[in-house]
């Protein structure tokens, strides 16, 4: 049900709508259901380390990093890019952890990302960016 869920862009009824259909699955077979929020998250932040790790003349960093110049986005709300998404789900997924208590001890790993550094910069350092997808799996 996951299949590239690396390159989605997310709305919030798709997540729900998406651990509604898994946690139906696990009750079926009596097991309790994974956060899916969290898998989603650690798949696309994967994928963002690599992508950042690219060489420029790679289509996927290619697409990721594009900005038509001449080229006005539509009016009203735009629609939200890929980057976008992976900001604001990292922005999501600090604020909620600090909420817990549980970034006492991670606070190191995740405080990366607090000096107002971009993710690309730091998804370039593979142990940097190993470290906070591995905070996110510590957090089941």
């Amino acid at each position: 049900m996951t299949y590239g869920c690396e390159t989605w862009t997310s709305k919030e009824s798709d997540t729900k709508r998406l651990q509604r259909a898994v946690s139906n699955m696990f009750e079926i077979a009596g097991c309790d259901p994974p956060d899916m929020d969290k898998q989603v998250l650690r798949r696309k932040l994967k994928w963002a380390g690599h992508v950042s790790r690219m060489k420029y003349d790679r289509w996927a960093k290619i697409v990721s990093e594009w900005d038509p110049r001449g080229s006005a986005r539509p009016r009203g709300r735009p629609p939200k890019r890929w980057a976008d998404d992976i900001t604001d789900s990292i922005k999501i997924f600090i604020h909620n952890e600090a909420l817990r208590g549980n970034l006492g001890h991670g606070r190191q790993r995740i405080g990366i990302l607090e000096a107002r550094r971009a993710w690309s910069t730091v998804g370039r350092d593979r142990v940097t960016w190993r470290s906070l997808v591995r905070s996110i799996q510590d957090g089941n």
